[in-house]
């Protein structure tokens, strides 16, 4: 049952038919920066 899971979480994902959601609570604004760009490192092209 857990492959069928799987395999059906990677199809939905690779068709779009799924997306993900996170969300950062804080209790002033200005705690959180409001993209998330920090996280990810810059690519050089």
């Amino acid at each position: 049952m857990w492959r069928y899971y799987l395999h059906g979480a990677e199809t939905g994902f690779a068709e779009g038919h799924m997306v993900i959601h996170q969300l950062q609570l804080a209790k002033a604004r200005s705690t959180v920066p409001m993209a998330r760009d920090y996280l990810y490192p810059a690519r050089n092209s």
